[in-house]
């Protein structure tokens, strides 16, 4: 028993370590997450999108979108890569056990952290981001390793979430995460971390100009 939970902390403290070291360098994620924004913000701002789903006259309640579709999407400001190591070990341990729709389920249920904090302000916050999240499948990087990213861009604030689902494939979903007045990227930085302790934060280095 003791071999076993030794040999857990070790492949644990590797993964917190080699999450460090990926961003040692520029990541190739980082370009990816960009691309991902610009979608999200394309969507915010096409009003045809609007009127051919009728979305915004059947949505009561605060419009989140409008102050998002005036900030510049290409401001990357500050950033922090997400990871959750703890949850990573739970999902090797059920690995013999567990269906891969069920891993699936559950990384998305802690990956997707704009859910959790869009949620919690309000139906139509969390509603409203749903309707601009864009989505796309992609060749894995090398060393790659399921993460969630948090962007300041423009002011505004985008979750990316890069998850393996299928072999050599992640798929990238890129979400809002509305403000408030006074919120900043470190609120919900706060937030995630009040709520999901285990939770490791790397910042990400911006381009260089």
């Amino acid at each position: 028993m003791k071999k076993s939970t030794t040999l857990l902390i070790g492949i644990l403290v590797l993964c917190i370590l080699s999450s460090s070291f990926a961003l040692a360098e520029e990541d190739p994620r980082l370009a990816l997450s960009m691309e991902m924004i610009h979608g999200v913000h394309e969507l915010a701002n096409d009003e045809q999108y609007f009127q051919f789903t009728g979305f915004m006259e059947h949505n009561d309640g605060m419009n989140f979108i409008a102050p998002l579709a005036e900030t510049d999407c290409s401001d990357l400001r500050q950033a922090y890569s997400v990871r959750f190591p703890a949850v990573d070990m739970m999902m090797l341990l059920a690995g013999t056990n567990m269906s891969k729709p069920g891993k699936t389920k559950c990384k998305l249920s802690v990956y997707h952290v704009d859910s959790l904090w869009n949620g919690f302000k309000s139906p139509a916050a969390i509603s409203q981001s749903t309707f601009l999240s864009w989505s796309r499948s992609y060749a894995a990087p090398v060393d790659f390793q399921d993460s969630t990213w948090i962007m300041d861009c423009g002011g505004a604030v985008y979750c990316v979430t890069f998850l393996e689902t299928g072999e050599g494939i992640i798929t990238a979903t890129a979400a809002p995460m509305f403000l408030d007045d006074g919120e900043t990227i470190e609120s919900i930085k706060d937030f995630i971390r009040e709520r999901l302790p285990f939770a490791v934060f790397e910042p990400i280095k911006r381009p260089k100009p």
